[in-house]
C-alpha cells in the first residue's frame, strides 16, 4: 500500500509552499521536516490509542498502519491537502472525512 499527502504544513505556510510525504508499507519518504513532525506525533502518541474515532486503532508503532499514520498526518497540514494512492480504508467510511 502506498499513499502521499500533499499541502502546506500547519505553522510553516511562509516556508517554501507545499510539502509532499509518502507512506509506504510502513516506511516515510519524501519532505524532512514533514516526515520530522509526524514522527515526532507519532513518538508522542506511543502508548496511547490512535485511528478515526469508530476504529481501528494502534497504540504504538503507528507509523507501521497506514490508517493511524494518515490520521497523524492530516491535523500537520493546512486544510486544502490532497492524499492520492491507495487510501487506508474501514469499511465504507473514507478516513478523510468526504462523502
Amino acid at each position: 500500500m502506498r499513499y502521499t499527502i500533499t499541502g502546506i504544513l500547519s505553522g510553516y505556510p511562509n516556508r517554501s509552499g507545499n510539502r509532499t510525504l509518502t507512506w509506504e508499507d510502513g516506511k516515510l519518504s519524501g519532505d524532512p521536516l514533514a516526515i520530522l513532525l509526524v514522527e515526532g506525533e507519532a513518538g508522542k502518541m506511543e502508548g496511547r490509542t490512535v485511528g478515526p474515532p469508530e476504529g481501528p486503532y494502534t497504540d504504538g508503532d503507528h507509523i507501521k498502519d497506514p490508517l493511524s499514520t494518515l490520521m497523524l498526518l492530516t491535523p500537520l497540514f493546512v486544510p486544502g491537502y490532497t492524499v492520492v494512492g491507495d487510501l487506508p480504508i474501514r469499511g465504507d467510511v473514507d478516513p478523510l472525512g468526504r462523502s
